[in-house]
């Protein structure tokens, strides 16, 4: 144990065995391609130099380390074992499926070696100098046929089958190539520029092959790279791409590359289907893959074991298909474990902000694609690159520093459907109106095709715009991104501002790609608002993609997943009251009020229910004076005819001035089914008339109101419960709950939300990984 410990200790041991992982991993990477189909004792290399990097990787995590793992990486050796069940009752290649254990132990190794090293670039750094190694060899050895440029005339003309097969050494060119290139693209250092060197002696190596899935992959490759280095530059990717185009139309022209050119156009012409002729190789092994799927769909669960399809065929070879082979040799569920690894990585990539996911992509895209026409999953070079992904994805630390999005704020874009009447749209108006009075120029985007031209509230030198100028022009989905897009860009905008769930959806949709940022906002209850499935997810995208978002209540955050509330806060709307005396009344005229747009959400017919039987208690004494109107107004005034209330209950229109007219009223009275904060309900209470209100979703009155305290809560929809705190509110003295919410005007003002808007909009910043 003192032996043990003393080596923990030491420094000088830690060391010398990571260098050694690293010098034999070198070692494997470069003797692969190689030795491995050489004959005699140098083939051995692959063999020694494995085993003695186990033997290191496991004395590193014994003294130094620790031996977890992802549970993805369980795929691996669940592949493994499940293809024995196969092996056992029909090919009995015991042989063959050791080297299968073999090669999901080497996987394992490698993914501890990288853990071990640590940094992604270092690896990647010695890949790719193995592979240079590996190219000069092959050069060298290949020196004469790739100097005499009369050999490439020849329509047989393939090299590499001294190293493995031309397709085996194609797929080491590709890994060759991508290893340097990213490198070169990524590395931020001086020195990356000497990787184009690796890059130049491996794509000869893969264009001497002659093998066709090289030359696409290396395309496509370039393409997914260069996007992601130059995503923020439209113009360099797109130069890049013609640039590439263009070279690769001038090499395949050059004399000596028409055979490579041939056998390109014919592989895109069969995919195509419109090929004049097919050579015999395509031939056979198109009937080879048909004839692997056959024999797979006759043992679907098990499959024929290692090596099943070489046994039944009668051919004495693989399938020529890793697709076909997999599902023969091991039927469906091998399929599915063998597969889920590059499945998983790729949508995990997807999400993922580090700038390893090009690489991650590009492999798995590499490998799926190559599935077609060779068989990998016996390949050494498959579980070398299966561990660094597996790294890359779900081990390798990384750096993630935060950058501040907007210095100074100078231009403020809201958007919403448009201005009108609702709550959401006079907070707009507000915040507008505050913003510019501290000298942010601000501009409103109405993006519905609405027959409104104007603001229904006030703007003080802010400049309002309809997406149709108010003419109600019907305009499609795709042709509304691109006006919007348009729009916005002309604009110049710091920040976007977005209101309600139609706006939040097309800001995003229009901003993809703009780098300007946006803040979502949720105004309503997200449980139902909008009503629609398919737009519900929309809206939630547009949150996860925005640069941050606000909410109203508690209750509406928690409905949103830990990525957007983190990036979220919670502002309450402001309060502005028009021609407000900001005297108390001490005597309440016997009037109900109720604002809002006449629809269902509001559930008037509740309140008219409630007033009712209010009324009658009352000896009709009391008038309900309704503001606000919308489609059910007619229903509604049928509904007072039926319940005999009609000479009690007013329908006032819409009216912004209706605070200097109503403060004197006997209550305020909300029966919302849901709410997002409403407006109306906290004006109400700073102007202190006494309010009632449903405790509905998402929370907001619940968030004004304290229930008896300063207001009273009821069950949603429930006239009864509703009309009994009427009644009981009618008995109380009229300054009732005044003094409670006699700050709210304070605490609620235009200038003090705004204040915080500003804020949170200068607080937000961007995550950078490395």
């Amino acid at each position: 144990m003192r032996f043990l410990y003393k080596f923990k200790k030491s420094l000088r041991c830690k060391n010398t065995l990571w260098w050694t992982i690293a010098v034999l991993l070198f070692i494997y990477v470069f003797s692969v391609p190689s030795f491995g189909e050489s004959s005699g004792f140098i083939r051995y290399i692959i063999y020694f130099s494995m085993a003695l990097l186990g033997i290191s990787v496991f004395g590193y995590c014994f003294l130094y380390g620790d031996f977890k793992i992802s549970k993805i990486s369980l795929l691996v050796p669940g592949f493994c074992i499940f293809s024995l069940a196969g092996t056992l009752s029909y090919s009995h290649e015991f042989r063959s499926w050791f080297t299968l254990v073999l090669l999901a132990l080497s996987f394992y190794i490698f993914v501890f070696a990288f853990k071990i090293i640590k940094d992604k670039y270092t690896i990647i750094v010695i890949i790719t100098s193995a592979f240079f190694l590996f190219s000069l060899y092959y050069i060298f050895y290949y020196r004469k046929q790739i100097i005499d440029y009369r050999s490439y005339m020849n329509s047989s003309f393939r090299l590499g089958w001294f190293f493995d097969n031309p397709n085996g050494v194609s797929a080491y060119a590709v890994v060759g190539v991508a290893a340097p290139l990213y490198l070169f693209l990524f590395f931020n250092k001086k020195i990356r520029f000497i990787f184009i060197i690796p890059i130049l002696t491996m794509f000869i190596v893969g264009l001497t092959t002659g093998s066709r899935t090289f030359l696409l992959i290396i395309f496509l490759m370039i393409l997914i790279f260069f996007f992601f280095k130059f995503k923020s530059h439209k113009l360099i990717y797109f130069g890049v791409v013609v640039g590439l185009i263009g070279l690769g139309i001038l090499l395949l022209n050059l004399p000596f590359l028409t055979t490579v050119k041939e056998r390109l156009v014919q592989a895109i012409q069969s995919i195509f289907g419109v090929a004049n002729k097919i050579d015999t190789s395509t031939l056979q092994r198109v009937v080879m893959i048909d004839y692997g799927f056959y024999l797979g769909s006759k043992r679907m669960i098990l499959g024929y074991g290692v090596n099943g399809f070489a046994s039944v065929s009668g051919i004495g070879t693989y399938a020529h298909s890793n697709f076909a082979e997999v599902v023969c040799d091991f039927g469906l569920i091998g399929f599915l474990l063998f597969y889920s690894p590059l499945i998983v990585l790729f949508v995990k990539s997807l999400t993922s902000k580090k700038i390893d996911k090009s690489f991650t992509i590009t492999f798995v895209f590499y490998y799926l694609v190559v599935s077609f026409s060779n068989v990998i999953y016996y390949k050494k070079i498959y579980y070398l690159v299966l561990a660094f992904l597996l790294y890359l994805v779900f081990i390798e630390p990384f750096n993630k520093t935060t950058k501040i999005l907007i210095s100074d704020l100078k231009h403020v874009v809201f958007t919403c459907d448009s201005m009108g009447t609702g709550g959401a749209e006079k907070v707009i108006a507000l915040l507008a109106n505050q913003m510019s009075k501290q000298g942010i120029t601000v501009t409103i985007y109405g993006i519905a095709d609405l027959k409104l031209a104007n603001s229904f509230y006030h703007l003080d030198n802010v400049k309002y715009i309809n997406i149709a100028d108010g003419s109600g022009k019907r305009i499609n989905s795709l042709k509304r991104i691109v006006l919007i897009r348009k729009k916005i860009l002309s604009l110049k905008p710091d920040i976007v501002l977005s209101f309600l769930p139609n706006a939040n959806i097309y800001t995003w949709l229009s901003l993809i790609g703009t780098n300007i940022p946006y803040i979502v906002s949720e105004r309503n209850n997200p449980f139902i608002d909008p009503k629609n499935k398919l737009e519900r997810v929309l809206k939630i995208i547009s949150f996860k993609m925005s640069s941050g978002a606000v909410f109203q209540t508690e209750e509406s955050r928690d409905y949103y997943s830990n990525d957007i509330r983190n990036k979220s806060i919670i502002i309450k709307n402001p309060i502005l009251l028009c021609n407000y005396s900001g005297s108390k009344t001490t005597t309440r005229n016997k009037v109900v009020l109720a604002v809002g747009r006449l629809n269902e959400q509001k559930n008037y017919k509740c309140l008219l229910k409630s007033f009712s039987i209010f009324n009658q208690q009352k000896s009709n004494e009391y008038v309900l004076r309704i503001y606000g109107d919308g489609p059910l107004k007619n229903d509604l005034v049928e509904y007072c005819k039926e319940l005999e209330i009609s000479d009690c209950v007013i329908f006032t229109g819409n009216d912004a001035n209706w605070h200097s007219k109503e403060q004197s009223d006997a209550m305020y009275v909300l029966s919302s089914d849901y709410e997002g904060m409403p407006n109306a309900l906290a004006e109400a209470m700073a102007l202190g008339i006494p309010s009632i209100s449903t405790d509905c979703p998402s929370g907001g009155p619940r968030e004004l109101i304290r229930n008896g305290e300063n207001g009273y809560l009821v069950p949603v929809n429930n006239p009864e419960a509703l009309a009994l705190k009427m009644i009981e509110l009618s008995n109380r003295p009229a300054e009732m709950f005044a003094q409670q919410n006699s700050n709210m005007i304070d605490e609620y003002s235009a200038e003090n939300i705004t204040n915080k808007w500003i804020t949170f909009i200068m607080s937000l910043t961007k995550e950078i990984y490395e």
